[in-house]
């Protein structure tokens, strides 16, 4: 999510609401729909692991009691999650979904879909957009164009997804700092595809630094079953923002093909980054 303007934090005089319903802001000041924003905005500023609510409560000024309720109204609008386990608040999918839709058409989206459109149109299977969702240490797909291939791969959209299986995760997670790719294995579960255990950690990161050097990554039956993805990062002024993705059945592509399409992920992610402002070249 893009950075915001934050105003002071410093409590103001409780106020009633207008109109004279007589029903009075949160304490601190502000209504309770400025406090939920500022909520959000505390969350999405938050480390991997999300904030609790004493640290909500000390940023925004306000009451144990009122974070509580606000974030029981943004949890039941899927606006927020929790982790049972650490009790600790995190930007939910709605969250995500609101902005994929709201961004979308704009900016990368604007400069990925011809790139998805080349794509297809020159190897006539599905072209994806997958962007990097930092707080929920996953990705997400936001654009698709589709080959004419009787047989594809549907792939749903704005859906949260694992960074360590496919190609299209691994190709946003070789570009994230150590210290994340750590956290984010350490909360992986198994393959969606096969069931298989997560990687070692010292597989996953030689098979991280052999992706950050060819610049493209290639899997095969890890999300899927029976898939195969090609997909290259795709680079935001700050870093990694997300990645081009091509994805196909493993046996409709022969191997010269599969090498010629990898390629081209790769120079299209690349000038996507470029048009996008991004740095493509990583030491």
């Amino acid at each position: 999510m893009a950075e915001s303007t934050r105003g002071s934090s410093a409590p103001r005089r409780t106020t009633r609401a207008a109109g004279g319903s007589g029903e009075e802001a949160l304490d601190g000041g502000g209504g309770p729909i400025e406090k939920a924003f500022q909520l959000l905005d505390v969350l999405v500023d938050a480390p991997s692991g999300g904030t609790g609510v004493r640290e909500i409560s000390r940023r925004l000024s306000l009451p144990v009691s009122s974070v509580h309720r606000l974030l029981g109204t943004l949890l039941n609008a899927d606006l927020v999650s929790r982790d049972e386990e650490t009790r600790r608040y995190s930007v939910g999918p709605e969250a995500y979904r609101l902005a994929a839709r709201i961004t979308r058409g704009m900016r990368l989206s604007e400069f990925a879909l011809p790139a998805l459109r080349r794509l297809t149109a020159e190897f006539n299977e599905t072209a994806l957009l997958g962007v990097y969702l930092p707080q929920q240490g996953k990705m997400m797909f936001t654009d698709r164009v589709d080959g004419t291939h009787f047989l594809q791969y549907r792939i749903a959209l704005l859906e949260p997804l694992s960074l360590v299986w496919g190609a299209s995760g691994k190709a946003i997670l070789a570009f994230l700092p150590p210290e994340v790719v750590d956290e984010i294995l350490k909360n992986e579960g198994p393959s969606p595809a096969t069931g298989a255990r997560p990687p070692r950690r010292s597989e996953l990161l030689a098979e991280l630094d052999q992706i950050r050097s060819q610049g493209y990554v290639i899997s095969h039956g890890e999300k899927i079953p029976n898939a195969r993805g090609v997909a290259a990062p795709v680079f935001g002024a700050s870093g990694v923002v997300g990645c081009l993705c091509v994805t196909s059945p493993v046996d409709r592509l022969p191997d010269d093909t599969v090498q010629k399409l990898s390629a081209r992920v790769a120079e299209e992610a690349t000038q996507v980054s470029e048009l996008y402002g991004g740095l493509t070249s990583r030491s």
